[in-house]
C-alpha cells in the first residue's frame, strides 16, 4: 500500500509563493548578532554595506541599525576579530525596515568563564555549549545524523530503508523511541500504540538542512516533557530564516557492491516578501539510494518544509510551518549467522527479498511567542498526519513452513494536539526567581492492522483496532537563582492519558476492546553550584515515565504504566580557554522493561531493572584550527527481583542494552573554507538475551569528511566506514527456521553495517 501527499506539497508551495505587498516604514536595516555557540549577544562587530561607506558597529547588546538607506540590493558584511568573516544579501524595498538577525561562528571555541556559568540547562551532560559545537563538528545530511552527533546517543537501521532507526542512550534500547522523547519545534515525534512498536519516532520526515539546533536532555529531569522522556529528550529546532538559500546535489557509490547507489537533490530558499515583518522560506528533497544490500532496495523518498514567521509586534510572532514526506523501500532485514556461516547467503543478503514498505507524514504547526521584559508566552498547535505499512519477515519458516511468516503492519492515525507554557520573572527578597506555568493535550486517532502474508500477498488478518490515546498535561515549574555560585529549580507534573481500543477482528475469542485510564504525577528537582567561575556541579533527581501500547494497556489487569526514578550528579569543568569537559554519574530505576512484539501487537513485561552508569565528554580545541572531541558512555545494566530492589538470581541481564558506547574524532577548520573530520564510533559486545548466552557484537568504525567552501559555493566528500569494517548494525536474539531445516535455531540475527561508502556534495548558495 504505497501512499503519498501530494496535495499537501501543492498546499504548501502555493501557501508560501502567494504575493503579498504592502507598505511599511522608513527604509532601514536592523538586527541582532549573536554567538553561534551559546547564543550570546556580540557588541563590537562591525557591520558594512559593501560598496558604500556606511558602517556601524554592534551595541554592548549586539544590536545595529542603519536608517535612511537608499532601497536597492545590498551585501551586508559582518566582521570581528577571531570570528569568521560572514556576508547576507538582501533586497531593501522602499518604506520598508529589513530586519537581519546573524549568528556568528568563533575560530576559536571562546570557553569563557561567564559560558559556562550561565549555561541554560542543568544537566551536566546536556550542556549547551557542547550540544552548539557539535553541531558544526560532524556532517548533517539528515535528521538521523543530527540526532548520532549527541553524546552518547546511538542509531542503528533495521531494514536500509525509512524505517524508523532503533536509538540506544544511557543503558537503554529505546527500541525506535520508547524510551526517548523527539520533538520539532514542539510538535511531537514519537507514535504512541504504533503498529510497529510503541513510541515509534521516524524522523525521516525532518529536513536536516532546516534544523538550526538541538536541545538535549539526558535523564527525566525536564518537566517539559512527559512520555517517553526516560532515558532523555531531543528537541529539534528549525531556522525562522535560512542563513542562506542554497541548491545542493549528491551522489554516492559503495564501491564493493555496486556502482551507484545515492542520489541526493535539496533546495533550500528564502522567499523574498515586501512585507517588512514576514520571514519565509522552502525547503525540498528528493533523495534515492538502491543501498549496499544485495537486494535493491529502490528507496525514494520526497521531503518538503515551508516557514512563515511574521512579527505581529516589536514583541510578537507568529509562525506556521508544513512538513511533508512520502516513502517507499525494499527492506533486507535481520539474517541468522548460520545463514552467512553455511554459505546460504552472504552477509548483504537477504532470506526474504520483499521486506520493506511505504510511509508518508505531513506536518502542520502553528507558533505563537510574546515577551515582554519580564514574561514570556508560547503557545504552538499542531495537527500530524501519517501513515506506514511495513512488511517484516523476523522467523522465516518458524511457524508456518509453507508460506513463510512474513506480516503486514498497517498504522493510519490522525494526531492533534498543543502545547503552551508561561514564564514570569521576578525579584523575590533579593533573589532572582522565574515561575512557569505549562500544560497541553493530546489526541491520537489511529487504526492499525495486522496481516500473515507472503510475498506482500495477504493471507489471513491476524488484528484489526480502532485506537484512541490522549494525554493532557499540565506543569509547574520553579525556579530561584539564589546567588551568582548557587541556582535550583524544582517542578511538578501532572499526566492524565485515557486509552480506548475497539477490537475489529472477528474472532471474539480474542476480542480485546476495552478503556483504561492513567493519573500519573511526577516530579523534577535540580540543583546548580557555581562555585568558581570554570566549574558547574549539578545534582539532579526527578521521575519519568513511558505509556504503554493501547492494546496491552486496556486488558492487563495491572495496566501497566512504567515509571522510572533516577539521580545525577555531574560537573561541566573549562580548562584554561581551549578546553571543556562534562561528566555524570546517573543511577535509574525502572519498574517494568516492556518489550513489543511485532508478530501479535502486545507487549511483554521482562520485570523491573536498574541501570548504573557514567557519561563523559570533552572538546579541546588544540590549535586555532584544529579541534579534538570524545564522548564516553559506561552503563552498568540489570534485571531486578522487585522495582528499586536487587540484580535477579538468574537471567538478570537487559537484552540489547549497550553498556560501553564512545564516538569522538579531530576536525579541521580553516578560514580559507576548509573543513575535514575524522571520526569514529565504537560499541562493545552487549547481551543479547537475558543469560547472556547469545551475544550482539561490539563493532569499531571510522569515518571522514572533506569539504571546501567559498562564498558562492562548497565542495564535500564523505566516506562512510573508511576501513571498510565488517560489522553488524541491528541485532537480535530470535528463533528462527530456514526452509531447510526441520528444527528452529534460537541464534543471534542481525542486519550488515555500511561497507566503506563515499559521497560527493556540491552546493550553490545564493548570497
Amino acid at each position: 500500500m504505497k501512499r503519498t501527499s501530494t496535495i499537501y506539497h501543492y498546499l504548501l508551495i502555493a501557501l508560501l509563493t502567494i504575493p503579498v505587498i504592502v507598505s511599511a516604514h522608513e527604509a532601514s536595516i536592523k538586527g541582532k548578532i549573536v554567538n553561534a555557540y551559546n547564543n550570546s549577544t556580540l557588541a563590537n562587530v562591525t557591520v558594512s554595506l559593501k560598496g558604500t561607506e556606511l558602517h556601524m558597529e554592534t551595541d554592548s547588546l549586539g544590536t545595529y541599525h542603519f536608517t535612511g538607506v537608499p532601497a536597492r540590493n545590498y551585501t551586508v558584511v559582518f566582521e570581528r576579530s577571531d570570528y569568521f568573516r560572514t556576508e547576507r544579501e538582501i533586497d531593501l524595498k522602499e518604506n520598508t525596515t529589513k530586519e537581519l538577525n546573524i549568528s556568528m561562528t568563533p575560530e576559536m571555541i571562546e570557553l569563557k568563564a561567564a559560558e559556562v556559568a550561565s549555561a541554560r540547562v542543568t544537566s551536566a551532560s546536556s550542556s549547551a555549549v557542547i550540544s552548539s559545537i557539535d553541531m558544526e563538528l560532524r556532517p548533517r545530511n539528515s535528521a538521523q545524523d543530527l540526532l548520532k552527533s549527541v553524546p552518547g546517543i546511538f542509531t542503528a537501521q533495521h531494514q536500509g530503508g525509512a524505517k524508523a532507526e532503533q536509538i540506544f542512550i544511557r543503558g537503554y534500547d529505546c527500541d525506535h523511541g520508547t524510551d526517548i522523547n523527539l520533538s520539532m519545534d514542539g510538535v511531537p515525534i514519537n507514535l504512541p500504540s504504533h503498529a510497529h512498536g510503541q513510541g515509534y519516532a521516524d524522523m525521516h520526515f525532518l529536513i536536516a538542512d532546516v534544523v538550526a539546533g538541538l536541545d538535549v536532555y539526558k535523564g527525566p529531569f525536564q518537566a517539559q516533557f512527559g512520555d517517553f522522556a526516560t532515558g532523555g529528550a531531543v528537541a529539534f529546532r528549525t531556522y525562522d530564516t535560512l542563513p542562506h538559500s542554497q541548491v545542493r546535489l549528491e551522489f554516492g557509490t559503495t564501491p564493493t557492491q555496486r556502482a551507484f547507489q545515492t542520489g541526493r537533490l535539496l533546495f533550500a530558499l528564502n522567499i523574498p516578501t515586501k512585507i517588512s515583518r514576514l520571514q519565509s522560506y522552502l525547503a525540498a528533497e528528493y533523495s534515492y539510494t538502491p543501498g549496499y544490500f544485495d537486494v535493491n532496495a529502490k528507496y525514494s523518498k520526497f521531503n518538503i518544509f515551508g516557514k512563515m514567521k511574521y512579527k505581529l509586534s516589536d514583541n510578537t510572532s507568529l509562525a506556521l510551518s508544513i512538513a511533508s514526506y512520502a516513502a517507499s523501500w525494499t527492506g533486507s532485514g535481520q539474517i541468522p549467522e548460520r545463514a552467512v556461516e553455511q554459505g546460504i547467503i552472504d552477509r548483504f543478503g537477504g532470506i526474504d527479498p520483499t521486506e520493506g514498505g511505504s510511509t508518508d507524514r505531513t506536518v502542520v504547526n502553528l507558533m505563537l511567542n510574546h515577551h515582554t521584559d519580564n514574561s514570556s508566552f508560547q503557545l504552538n498547535a499542531y495537527y500530524q498526519r501519517y501513515g506506514l505499512t511495513l512488511y517484516n519477515d523476523f522467523t522465516f519458516f518458524l511457524n508456518d513452513p509453507v508460506h513463510g511468516d512474513e506480516i503486514e503492519q498497517d498504522d493510519d492515525r490522525n494526531v492533534f494536539g498543543f502545547n503552551t507554557q508561561y514564564s514570569k520573572f521576578y525579584d523575590l527578597g533579593g533573589i532572582r526567581a522565574k515561575s512557569t506555568f505549562g500544560g497541553g493535550v493530546r489526541t491520537d486517532v489511529i487504526h492499525t492492522t495486522l496481516w500473515h502474508v507472503q510475498r506482500r500477498v495477504r493471507l489471513d488478518e491476524r488484528g484489526d483496532d480502532n485506537l484512541s490515546t490522549t494525554n493532557t498535561n499540565l506543569w509547574f515549574k520553579q525556579d530561584f537563582n539564589v546567588a551568582k555560585w548557587f541556582r535550583f529549580d524544582a517542578a511538578v507534573r501532572m499526566d492524565y492519558s485515557i486509552f480506548q481500543d475497539r477490537d475489529n477482528h472477528p474472532d471474539s475469542a480474542y476480542n480485546r476492546s476495552g478503556t483504561n485510564y492513567q493519573l500519573l504525577p511526577t516530579y523534577k528537582l535540580n540543583f546548580v553550584f557555581t562555585p568558581v567561575n570554570y566549574v558547574q556541579l549539578f545534582i539532579n533527581n526527578g521521575m519519568g515515565y513511558h505509556s504503554n501500547d493501547t492494546r496491552a494497556v486496556v486488558q492487563d489487569s495491572r495496566h501497566i504504566l512504567p515509571i522510572v526514578f533516577s539521580s545525577e550528579v555531574g560537573a561541566t569543568v573549562r580548562i584554561g580557554t581551549r578546553a571543556i569537559i562534562t561528566a555524570s554519574l546517573y543511577l535509574q530505576d525502572a519498574s517494568d522493561e516492556l518489550v513489543f512484539s511485532s508478530d501479535e501487537a502486545i507487549s511483554e513485561d521482562n520485570g523491573s531493572s536498574r541501570r548504573m552508569g557514567i557519561d563523559v565528554s570533552g572538546r579541546v580545541q588544540i590549535t586555532r584550527w584544529l579541534l579534538a572531541d570524545v564522548d564516553v558512555n559506561y552503563s552498568h545494566n540489570r534485571l531486578t527481583d522487585k522495582f528499586m530492589g536487587r540484580q535477579s538470581a538468574t537471567d538478570y541481564y537487559v537484552p540489547l542494552a549497550p553498556s560501553f558506547t564512545s564516538q569522538g574524532g579531530l576536525t579541521v577548520r580553516h578560514r580559507s573554507g576548509f573543513k575535514a573530520r575524522l571520526g569514529y564510533r565504537a560499541m562493545l559486545d552487549r547481551p543479547a538475551n537475558e543469560d547472556n548466552s547469545i551475544i550482539a557484537r561490539g563493532y569499531y568504525v571510522m569515518d571522514a569528511m572533506v569539504a571546501f567552501e567559498r562564498k558562492r559555493y562548497q565542495v564535500s566528500l564523505t566516506v562512510e566506514n573508511l576501513l571498510n569494517t565488517k560489522w553488524n548494525e541491528a541485532q537480535f536474539a530470535t528463533l528462527t527456521r530456514l526452509s531447510t531445516e526441520a528444527q528452529a535455531v534460537d541464534q543471534l540475527c542481525f542486519t550488515a553495517g555500511t561497507p566503506v561508502s563515499l559521497k560527493l556534495g556540491v552546493s550553490y548558495f545564493f548570497r
